[in-house]
């Protein structure tokens, strides 16, 4: 039976002081399973290799982009040798079990931090627990992947935010974290100046000989725009866009990275799968989205992009500026003037060679930190 029909069969039939008992004895009974599989692993991992690459607190949200960046931190292990290493704690269970899973890591495990734009103020939830992953396992080595850092200085408390996040860095004793673009890099050279740093593309862009199903002939405009506290571009300036595509005689359809819907590691792969088929099935891509923008880029798609208030757009763009098929645009206005152009015939040829070079030194540091 479907679990979601099997839910709401339970909700219409049982008393809801039961259905909470039963609901608090299942996330009991997952959470026991979980420390059991996690030991277990971990067991295995340290008696045959020696040391785990733990990636912690992975998403368990909708939202694509965040995904993509767990699946192509997979790939890069893999690629190095590691698989067999490689241990995933998914976001939930970090939260539940913190203390579990700290007491049964080694101090010589890598622990890996997801990249993403979490540093800062922007989204502050997320740049706590990366300060408290980091201040937690300060005699590890902790590898912080490709992050865009935005500090806002009217926000309150921005000043503790940025003490704070300096002292937790510069206690750990084997860090090092990567920036996606040049912006916060320069920040992180000026305001961390003993954390080890590296530029770094957006590591989702690492992905090629992506499985795309081939389509004969794409087909229309693809909008993919925000909805969250990064949007940038107002909603009348969207209603002109949308008029200018009409009156171009093209068709548009609106889509978006960010699903209604819990996507987890078990199907992770799936649901980016459908999602990249869908950007290889239209001739060019006009979003205010990173990984969309980024998701054109390794499926060899047109994309008009405009950047949202962290800039992170144009920030990760110039590391990338070699895809001609990839615009970032200052305005709206800009994107329909581009937008001939780039419905029209772009040479359009992720070159694995040409991005593969860009990781190299990440590479290298992993490898070493790993030592």
């Amino acid at each position: 039976m479907n679990k979601g029909l099997l839910k709401r069969w339970l909700e219409c039939f049982l008393p809801n002081r039961l259905i909470r008992v039963l609901k608090s004895i299942y996330s009991f009974v997952k959470v026991l399973t979980f420390k059991w599989r996690f030991k277990q692993n971990i067991w295995r991992i340290h008696r045959k290799n020696g040391k785990a690459v733990v990636l912690m607190a992975t998403p368990v949200h909708g939202n694509l982009g965040d995904h993509a960046i767990v699946f192509a931190e997979r790939r890069f292990f893999s690629d190095i040798g590691w698989r067999q290493n490689l241990i995933e704690v998914p976001n939930d269970k970090y939260l539940l079990c913190k203390s579990y899973i700290h007491r049964n890591l080694s101090e010589k495990d890598m622990i890996v931090i997801d990249g993403g734009g979490n540093l800062g103020t922007l989204w502050p939830g997320e740049d706590d627990k990366i300060s408290e992953i980091v201040r937690t396992y300060s005699n590890n080595p902790v590898i912080v992947f490709p992050q865009t850092c935005f500090y806002d200085g009217i926000r309150e408390n921005v000043k503790d935010r940025l003490e704070r996040n300096r002292r937790f860095y510069e206690q750990a004793g084997n860090l090092c974290i990567t920036l996606r673009d040049k912006a916060s890099y320069h920040y992180f050279l000026n305001n961390f100046a003993d954390v080890k740093v590296l530029l770094v593309p957006d590591i989702v862009l690492y992905l090629t000989k992506l499985n795309i199903d081939s389509h004969s002939e794409r087909k229309g405009i693809m909008l993919c725009l925000r909805e969250d506290c990064e949007k940038r571009v107002s909603d009348e300036s969207i209603r002109l866009l949308q008029a200018a595509i009409i009156e171009k005689g093209i068709d548009y359809r609106i889509t978006s990275t960010v699903k209604d819907y819990v996507v987890t590691r078990h199907t992770r792969e799936a649901e980016l799968q459908k999602i990249w088929n869908e950007f290889a099935s239209v001739r060019l891509v006009i979003t205010d989205r990173l990984h969309a923008m980024i998701f054109s880029a390794i499926t060899d798609t047109p994309c008009l992009a405009i950047d949202n208030v962290s800039k992170k757009l144009s920030g990760v763009n110039q590391l990338i500026a070699d895809i001609p098929y990839i615009k970032v645009c200052d305005t709206i206005e800009e994107i329909m003037c581009s937008l001939p152009c780039f419905y029209g015939s772009v040479s359009c040829c992720y070159e694995e060679w040409s991005i593969q070079k860009k990781y190299r030194a990440l590479k290298d540091i992993v490898r070493k930190m790993y030592v």
